[in-house]
């Protein structure tokens, strides 16, 4: 009998595409202690739950170490935070929780034009910090294939350049490094996923959800894409047939 003949088939194709990500960017080695960066919201919980399930289903040897950030927008939702440590006990492992006032911080007065911005950088920097702390060489992150369709629009429209998130990213020399298994995965998948496990979900108390650039974005592209689902497919497949001798180039001595 197959280990997946009890699983949906949601939660079978979920498993098949963070292989996917895995295997085509060499996300896991031999050896790996990753950090699970858990927000507490579905993404966060659904990748550690399935870097579970795919270690176990493809014997991937890696050492998974769940870490949640509070970020400090209110005080911290001890119910929310009891049920996920309840949640990652039964899978096997313990959550391990930091606090903090990035949240805050990035929403000041000095900062209000981009908190987002802010928000995500000192996020990362500190989650480094925790990593080194851990001794983890990898940090993952539940960011998803909207996000990296999402990225894509920002930064052509705001940072004037044509770039995203990738699957694998180095910091430091290679020090650590940045993965992304949930890459082949759309959020709505996500999101039906944690309502057929009962994931323990629960609100950061960000001020900013639901206003920000990301969404509006996300809007727009909701509304490019109605009506032919192969315009979304077609979008992120483009980032992967990027055709350099199309794209214009500075000419050495050209004049300006």
């Amino acid at each position: 009998m197959s280990r997946t003949s009890g699983l949906s088939h949601l939660h079978r194709g979920l498993i098949s595409r963070v292989d996917k990500a895995i295997r085509e960017y060499r996300l896991i080695e031999p050896g790996d202690r990753v950090l699970v960066a858990i927000s507490g919201g579905a993404d966060s919980i659904g990748l550690l739950t399935l870097l579970l399930d795919t270690r176990y289903l493809a014997d991937w040897r890696l050492e998974l170490v769940p870490v949640h950030l509070h970020m400090g927008f209110r005080e911290p939702d001890h119910e929310g935070l009891r049920a996920l440590r309840e949640y990652i006990q039964r899978l096997g492992l313990q959550l391990r929780v930091y606090e903090s006032q990035i949240g805050p911080l990035a929403h000041s007065d000095f900062n209000r034009a981009n908190p987002c911005f802010l928000c995500a950088r000192l996020r990362r920097q500190r989650l480094f910090e925790i990593a080194d702390e851990l001794g983890c060489n990898k940090l993952a992150f539940g960011h998803h294939r909207d996000d990296v369709i999402q990225t894509f629009f920002l930064n052509l429209l705001y940072s004037r350049e044509i770039s995203t998130m990738v699957p694998k990213q180095d910091f430091f020399g290679g020090r650590f490094y940045v993965i992304r298994p949930l890459y082949y995965v759309d959020k709505g998948w996500l999101q039906r996923f944690a309502l057929e496990q009962g994931l323990p979900v629960f609100d950061s108390g960000c001020p900013s959800t639901g206003h920000t650039e990301r969404d509006r974005i996300a809007a727009r592209v909701r509304e490019l894409t109605r009506g032919d689902p192969r315009l979304y497919e077609n979008i992120f497949k483009a980032l992967h047939r990027v055709k350099l001798d199309y794209l214009p180039r500075q000419i050495p001595g050209g004049f300006r």
